[in-house]
């Protein structure tokens, strides 16, 4: 019964029209009767079936696939269930697992339901088309099959992308490069990259998530996620001026996304002061320039230009330089510089300390001289005269008066 009460209209015309109305209701009532039976009939038959949510999907090559399939049990008592993947592409190993085991059986109960996977990789040679497993489900005598269809194509729309702001740094041979990525997964779930570089031969490239300090190979993004990468570049201690491409590349099975990084090595700056014995010693006279001969190495990879020279001396000393800087030095070269240093004219005999220093706009270096001053002869010779003085005036004094 459709309704349980119903407005009479009075009249004859209303009668009528109800009557249409009643004859438009059975009508209805016999077509449905007539094409819902068998459909109804077979929905409430008691039987074994399997099914998933996507029978036909579209995959790239090396692709690992996990569809997720349900076994059900209408109306029958429980049943354990032989199941098995009876035909597919050659080369393909396919599996069906549950909770991580590879299975072949399952228990389900009346008018219940067992969820497995249909796992399988897309093996890296196949080629494009489509490819056909078959599963099938038996209990005795009853049996279902499903069939699944991957689709491989030859060019998927990419899912990965790994990108940054600033590719090209440039820096010293000494110095650490960091390179800030961002990489997104842009697919429709997660995925776990795999993170690698191409580098030239001794250098070092290491990942770590952004304002983070722990070293990382890999790390796992949700679909529509994003991660900022730090990636650390140090070159080795040998390195010399140049350009170097590094490539950095992050995998997930058949996914990849790779962006070009470039270091430029502008060359270290290091320089060295020294004398071309390696001695460190000088001697001077007071109030005399006494040269000293400088040796001025340029012991890094690049150029060095505009080295000034400059000195720490005691007070009313002076030391000059010659030449008084020195406009280029070539990695490796070396120059040999004149320092003039003069004592005060006042200063005694003894030992002093100079240091000298070679410096420029990136690098510097200084040694320090031990310098030993001399007093001139004829002051020695004065000095012996006044003490030969001083002596004969005793002398003269003990005799003059020594007898009173």
């Amino acid at each position: 019964m459709f309704f349980t009460g119903v407005l009479v209209p009075k009249g004859r015309k209303g009668l009528r029209k109800l009557a249409a109305l009643l004859g438009g209701w059975v009508i209805a009532v016999f077509l449905l009767s007539v094409t819902l039976p068998d459909g109804v009939a077979s929905a409430q038959e008691n039987r074994l079936w399997l099914s998933t949510d996507f029978t036909g999907i579209t995959v790239k090559r090396g692709e690992a696939v996990n569809l997720r399939i349900q076994l059900h049990n209408r109306g029958l008592p429980p049943q354990d269930v032989e199941l098995s993947i009876v035909s597919g592409p050659e080369g393909w190993n396919p599996v069906l697992k549950g909770l991580d085991f590879i299975i072949h059986r399952a228990l389900v109960d009346t008018d219940d339901r067992e969820y497995f996977y249909f796992n399988v990789r897309v093996p890296d040679d196949v080629k494009t088309g489509d490819y056909t497993f078959l599963l099938k489900a038996q209990s005795g005598g009853i049996t279902d099959t499903l069939p699944i269809e991957l689709r491989v194509r030859e060019v998927m729309a990419q899912s990965t992308r790994l990108v940054t702001q600033y590719p090209v740094l440039r820096g010293p041979a000494k110095a650490t490069f960091q390179f800030r990525l961002d990489l997104s997964n842009d697919g429709f779930s997660e995925q776990t990259y795999t993170l690698g570089a191409a580098a030239p031969e001794g250098w070092e490239v290491a990942f770590h998530p952004s304002y983070e300090d722990k070293q990382i190979t890999s790390l796992s993004l949700k679909a529509g996620d994003s991660k900022g990468l730090e990636v650390e570049v140090t070159p080795p201690r040998d390195v010399t001026a140049g350009e170097y491409p590094i490539t950095v590349e992050a995998s997930s099975g058949g996914d990849r996304a790779t962006v070009d990084l470039k270091v430029v090595i502008t060359g270290s700056y290091e320089i060295l002061v020294t004398t071309p014995s390696g001695r460190l010693n000088a001697d001077a006279e007071a109030g005399r320039e006494s040269p000293v001969t400088l040796l001025v190495k340029n012991t890094g990879s690049a150029t060095l230009r505009d080295i000034n020279f400059s000195s720490t001396k005691p007070s009313n000393w002076s030391v000059t330089f010659k030449p008084e800087a020195l406009e280029e030095l070539p990695a490796g070269a070396e120059r040999e510089v004149t320092a003039f240093i003069k004592p005060s004219s006042k200063a005694i005999a003894g030992d002093y300390v100079v240091s000298v220093r070679a410096s420029n706009r990136q690098a510097s270096d200084w040694a320090e001289f031990r310098v030993t001053v001399h007093t001139p002869t004829l002051w020695g010779w004065i000095g012996v005269g006044i003490v030969f003085i001083v002596v004969a005036g005793v002398l003269w004094v003990f005799r003059t008066y020594g007898r009173r």
